[in-house]
């Protein structure tokens, strides 16, 4: 599915309805839909689901412990750049 933002007011000129836009948002697949409200659920549940499979995914890094050390090996090699850079041995 593309992505695009929202309209804004000045976009929809003459057509835009505050009450409509308050109650269906301003996407334009849900502003065109011939049945908002359907398309605005559906477009939502579609979201909500590629929101929780990606957190899955994420969920789903077997190897935690190799992360924490590499954040860890990162963090160190910055706290020793930042040493350095006081004592002025790098730095311009």
């Amino acid at each position: 599915m593309a992505f695009s933002h929202p309209f804004m007011a000045s976009e929809l000129g003459s057509s835009f309805v505050l009450d409509r836009a308050l109650r269906m948002g301003t996407v334009p697949l849900v502003w065109a839909a011939k049945d908002p409200a359907a398309t605005l659920a559906a477009y939502a549940m579609l979201y909500v689901r590629e929101e929780v499979m990606a957190e899955g995914l994420v969920r789903d890094i077997r190897n935690v412990r190799l992360l924490s050390c590499i954040e860890e090996q990162n963090a160190c090699l910055w706290m020793m750049f930042y040493v350095f850079l006081a004592m002025g041995f790098c730095g311009t």
